[in-house]
């Protein structure tokens, strides 16, 4: 669906609406605004966390390059899991 919907007239809109991490303005940040504050990641992460705390993070991540990757993290049964998701994500931009 993030793939799918990159070529739909009203993505800027629905880009626009997903949390970016790091940023410090509650209506951009949202629970993402204390998270993946790392310069790989620090408002190159757009995304969209679960329902349920700590188990999902779906979005889009600027890479160094300028290019955009699709990611989508789901994690179970492991405490502590939004750094481990955020440990993930930050993985994934280093080998980007």
């Amino acid at each position: 669906m993030l793939f799918k919907v990159q070529g739909e007239d009203w993505f800027t809109t629905y880009f626009t609406s997903l949390l970016e991490a790091a940023n410090a303005d509650r209506m951009v940040g949202g629970t993402l605004r204390n998270r993946l504050n790392v310069p790989l990641t620090a408002s190159k992460v757009h995304a969209k966390t679960g329902s349920l705390t700590g188990v999902t993070l779906s979005g889009y991540l600027e890479a160094s390059s300028g290019q955009s990757y699709i990611f989508s993290v789901l994690v179970q049964n492991k405490s502590g899991t939004s750094t481990v998701i955020d440990e993930i994500v930050k993985e994934i931009a280093e080998e980007l």
